[in-house]
Protein backbone atom coordinates (compact mmCIF):
# COMPACT_ATOMS: atom_id res chain seq x y z
CA UNK A 1 0.00 0.00 0.00
CA UNK A 2 2.77 2.42 0.99
CA UNK A 3 4.67 1.63 -2.27
CA UNK A 4 1.53 2.36 -4.35
CA UNK A 5 1.00 5.66 -2.55
CA UNK A 6 4.62 6.65 -3.16
CA UNK A 7 4.34 5.74 -6.85
CA UNK A 8 1.09 7.69 -7.16
CA UNK A 9 2.61 10.78 -5.52
CA UNK A 10 5.66 10.52 -7.77
CA UNK A 11 3.43 10.35 -10.86
CA UNK A 12 1.43 13.38 -9.68
CA UNK A 13 4.63 15.37 -9.19
CA UNK A 14 5.96 14.41 -12.64
CA UNK A 15 2.63 15.20 -14.29
CA UNK A 16 2.52 18.59 -12.55
CA UNK A 17 6.07 19.45 -13.62
CA UNK A 18 5.39 18.46 -17.22
CA UNK A 19 2.18 20.46 -17.33
CA UNK A 20 3.94 23.51 -15.90
CA UNK A 21 6.65 23.21 -18.55
CA UNK A 22 4.11 22.97 -21.35
CA UNK A 23 2.22 25.95 -19.93
CA UNK A 24 5.30 28.06 -20.57
CA UNK A 25 6.16 26.48 -23.93
CA UNK A 26 7.21 28.86 -26.65
CA UNK A 27 4.48 29.40 -29.23
CA UNK A 28 5.57 28.80 -32.81
CA UNK A 29 8.37 26.40 -31.94
CA UNK A 30 8.11 23.44 -34.33
CA UNK A 31 7.61 20.09 -32.65
CA UNK A 32 10.31 18.49 -34.80
CA UNK A 33 13.05 20.41 -32.97
CA UNK A 34 14.52 17.72 -30.75
CA UNK A 35 18.26 18.46 -30.84
CA UNK A 36 20.52 21.53 -30.89
CA UNK A 37 21.30 20.71 -34.54
CA UNK A 38 17.57 20.80 -35.37
CA UNK A 39 17.33 24.16 -33.60
CA UNK A 40 20.30 25.64 -35.47
CA UNK A 41 18.88 24.48 -38.81
CA UNK A 42 15.50 26.05 -38.00
CA UNK A 43 17.16 29.33 -37.01
CA UNK A 44 19.29 29.34 -40.16
CA UNK A 45 16.31 28.63 -42.43
CA UNK A 46 13.66 30.80 -40.81
CA UNK A 47 15.35 33.74 -39.04
CA UNK A 48 17.16 36.90 -40.05
CA UNK A 49 20.09 38.44 -38.20
CA UNK A 50 19.38 42.10 -37.50
CA UNK A 51 22.18 44.39 -36.35
CA UNK A 52 21.02 46.85 -33.70
CA UNK A 53 22.77 50.11 -32.89
CA UNK A 54 20.54 50.61 -29.85
CA UNK A 55 20.64 47.17 -28.31
CA UNK A 56 16.99 46.25 -27.68
CA UNK A 57 16.86 42.94 -25.87
CA UNK A 58 14.05 40.57 -26.81
CA UNK A 59 12.44 37.68 -25.03
CA UNK A 60 12.63 34.26 -26.66
CA UNK A 61 8.96 34.55 -27.67
CA UNK A 62 9.49 37.97 -29.27
CA UNK A 63 12.41 36.60 -31.30
CA UNK A 64 10.24 33.72 -32.52
CA UNK A 65 7.37 36.07 -33.36
CA UNK A 66 9.57 38.56 -35.26
CA UNK A 67 11.79 35.87 -36.84
CA UNK A 68 14.75 38.22 -36.31
CA UNK A 69 17.24 39.35 -33.72
CA UNK A 70 20.88 39.88 -32.93
CA UNK A 71 23.34 37.78 -30.96
CA UNK A 72 21.86 38.09 -27.48
CA UNK A 73 18.32 37.60 -28.82
CA UNK A 74 19.41 34.34 -30.43
CA UNK A 75 21.37 33.32 -27.31
CA UNK A 76 18.28 33.89 -25.14
CA UNK A 77 16.08 31.91 -27.56
CA UNK A 78 18.56 29.04 -27.85
CA UNK A 79 18.99 28.88 -24.08
CA UNK A 80 15.22 28.79 -23.59
CA UNK A 81 14.74 25.98 -26.10
CA UNK A 82 17.65 23.92 -24.77
CA UNK A 83 16.40 24.37 -21.21
CA UNK A 84 12.94 23.20 -22.31
CA UNK A 85 14.66 20.11 -23.75
CA UNK A 86 16.47 19.62 -20.43
CA UNK A 87 19.89 20.42 -21.87
CA UNK A 88 21.93 22.35 -19.33
CA UNK A 89 23.43 25.43 -20.99
CA UNK A 90 24.93 28.83 -20.40
CA UNK A 91 24.70 32.13 -22.20
CA UNK A 92 28.31 33.17 -22.66
CA UNK A 93 29.58 36.70 -23.30
CA UNK A 94 32.71 37.01 -25.43
CA UNK A 95 34.86 40.16 -25.51
CA UNK A 96 37.39 40.53 -28.32
CA UNK A 97 40.94 41.87 -28.35
CA UNK A 98 41.17 45.43 -29.69
CA UNK A 99 37.40 45.78 -30.06
CA UNK A 100 34.75 47.25 -27.84
CA UNK A 101 32.03 44.78 -28.68
CA UNK A 102 30.56 41.94 -26.75
CA UNK A 103 29.12 38.87 -28.43
CA UNK A 104 26.57 36.53 -26.82
CA UNK A 105 26.38 32.81 -27.58
CA UNK A 106 24.71 29.82 -25.97
CA UNK A 107 27.00 26.91 -25.03
CA UNK A 108 26.43 23.47 -23.56
CA UNK A 109 28.48 20.47 -22.55
CA UNK A 110 27.68 17.30 -24.49
CA UNK A 111 27.26 13.84 -22.99
CA UNK A 112 30.85 13.02 -23.96
CA UNK A 113 32.18 16.06 -22.08
CA UNK A 114 32.92 18.34 -25.02
CA UNK A 115 31.46 21.80 -25.57
CA UNK A 116 29.31 22.96 -28.46
CA UNK A 117 27.63 26.30 -28.98
CA UNK A 118 25.24 28.20 -31.18
CA UNK A 119 26.34 31.66 -32.23
CA UNK A 120 23.55 33.62 -33.87
CA UNK A 121 22.11 30.95 -36.18
CA UNK A 122 25.09 28.62 -36.56
CA UNK A 123 25.98 25.57 -34.48
CA UNK A 124 29.66 24.97 -33.73
CA UNK A 125 30.77 21.53 -32.61
CA UNK A 126 34.09 20.98 -30.93
CA UNK A 127 36.15 18.23 -29.37
CA UNK A 128 37.25 20.63 -26.63
CA UNK A 129 36.62 19.73 -23.00
CA UNK A 130 36.94 23.30 -21.72
CA UNK A 131 34.52 26.07 -22.61
CA UNK A 132 37.31 28.59 -23.16
CA UNK A 133 39.14 26.26 -25.58
CA UNK A 134 35.91 25.54 -27.47
CA UNK A 135 35.20 29.23 -27.97
CA UNK A 136 38.79 30.15 -28.83
CA UNK A 137 38.80 27.42 -31.49
CA UNK A 138 36.30 29.47 -33.49
CA UNK A 139 37.03 32.91 -32.02
CA UNK A 140 40.83 33.07 -31.64
CA UNK A 141 40.66 36.82 -30.92
CA UNK A 142 38.52 36.28 -27.83
CA UNK A 143 39.97 38.33 -25.00
CA UNK A 144 37.64 37.25 -22.22
CA UNK A 145 34.80 34.83 -21.76
CA UNK A 146 32.16 35.45 -19.08
CA UNK A 147 29.17 33.37 -18.13
CA UNK A 148 26.20 35.71 -18.42
CA UNK A 149 24.84 34.60 -15.05
CA UNK A 150 28.01 36.11 -13.54
CA UNK A 151 27.66 39.42 -15.40
CA UNK A 152 25.67 42.11 -13.58
CA UNK A 153 24.69 44.13 -16.68
CA UNK A 154 23.47 41.03 -18.52
CA UNK A 155 21.40 39.87 -15.56
CA UNK A 156 19.90 43.35 -15.23
CA UNK A 157 18.88 43.38 -18.91
CA UNK A 158 17.46 39.86 -18.65
CA UNK A 159 15.16 40.98 -15.84
CA UNK A 160 13.81 43.76 -18.06
CA UNK A 161 12.58 41.48 -20.88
Amino acid sequence: MKRNLTATIAMLIITTILSLNSAYALEGLPSNIQTPKDLAEWLSDEFQYTFEINDNWQSAQTTIDSRSGDCEDFAVLVSSVLTDHRISNDIVLVDFKGMQIRHAICAWRTDNGTYNFISNKVMYTTSETSLESAIKKYYPDAKSITLAKNDYEFRKKMRSI
